[in-house]
């Protein structure tokens, strides 16, 4: 079991919420005397380990929820997983704004194909909560087809908080675990990395204007957030609140969080029924003695 605290990050279920009292540094390299990228890499072994044995099990998934103001960290995390595990038990969805036909359909429709099979690893770049958060601060509902008594519902953020609440419940009760992180970037870095954005001519191309807009919105987007840490953190589909200023450091706290709930769901190998261990022991009698090697030769000579 994994040794590492991570009670300090994680927000407890049904508590009042105030992120200006979570660290945007952890200062982790100090503590391991700069230790942390050598312990990472230990990390990223073991959940590899683990990975394998999920995918092998085919019983259950685990889903990362990524969000964040932008410039914290999202895309390099998920680039950093996805480049360090097996893309083969890996699917990583990046959630734009709704399209069009999105917004025909319920505000959780479109998590549906987005969602990894049993044995895999999903991570979602945003998710469905920027259906509680983005769309409440821009007031997004006047652009979807809803009736006006949903419009006007002074209860629809209460009603949706519900709505996730069951819903990831619904999702955990089949095995499908929904991991959720909050990556906790201070106003300086974020406008230090920002800047690195516009004037770098390699990466204009991550930098939108509507990054200013939300900077700008920057209390209105923190009140929002412990509000729906508050309403959406669970026993089951907890969030954590990740020091974001150190990419490194982040993405150590973030590995300690995949070993924790891998080593709480303890994947196994499948084990074999009793007619399928004497199959394969004589599987491996034919190999050893040549048998398919002739069926080969054989094909060889026919064409």
């Amino acid at each position: 079991m994994n040794t590492f605290d991570l009670k300090p990050f994680a927000i407890p279920t049904g508590k009042t919420v105030h992120i200006s009292n979570y660290p945007t540094h952890a200062h982790l390299n100090e503590k391991y005397d700069n230790q942390i990228g050598k312990k990472l890499e230990e990390n990223i072994e073991k959940l590899r380990a683990y990975q394998q044995i999920l995918m092998a099990e085919e019983k259950q998934a685990i889903i990362f929820v990524l969000q964040a103001l932008d410039a914290a960290g999202k895309d390099e995390a998920e680039r950093y997983f996805f480049s360090n595990l097996s893309s083969q038990a890996l699917k990583t969805t990046s959630f734009d704004k709704p399209s069009e036909e999105e917004k025909k359909h319920d505000y959780l429709w479109r998590l549906h194909d987005a969602l990894p099979e049993r044995g895999m690893i999903g991570v979602f770049n945003r998710s469905h909560y920027e259906n509680v958060v983005a769309e409440r601060i821009h007031n997004e509902l006047e652009n979807y087809p809803l009736p006006e008594e949903i419009k006007n519902d002074d209860q629809i953020w209460e009603k949706r908080f519900k709505h996730i609440r069951n819903y990831e419940d619904y999702l955990a009760d089949n095995g499908f675990h929904m991991i959720k992180i909050y990556l906790n970037v201070s106003k300086d870095i974020q406008k230090e990395r920002l800047l690195e954005r516009l004037e770098d001519p390699e990466r204009n191309w991550e930098f939108s204007l509507s990054d200013l807009e939300d900077r700008q919105l920057w209390e209105d987007y923190m009140a929002v957030f412990e509000e729906t840490f508050e309403k959406t953190s669970s026993d089951k589909s907890p969030w954590y609140i990740i020091p974001a200023d150190h990419e490194e450091e982040a993405h150590y706290l973030i590995s300690e969080i995949f070993l924790e709930k891998l080593a709480e769901l303890n994947p196994e190998y499948p084990t074999l029924s009793a007619e399928e261990e004497e199959e394969f022991n004589q599987a491996i009698k034919d190999l050893k003695a040549g048998k398919y090697d002739y069926v080969a030769i054989l094909c060889l000579l026919i064409y």
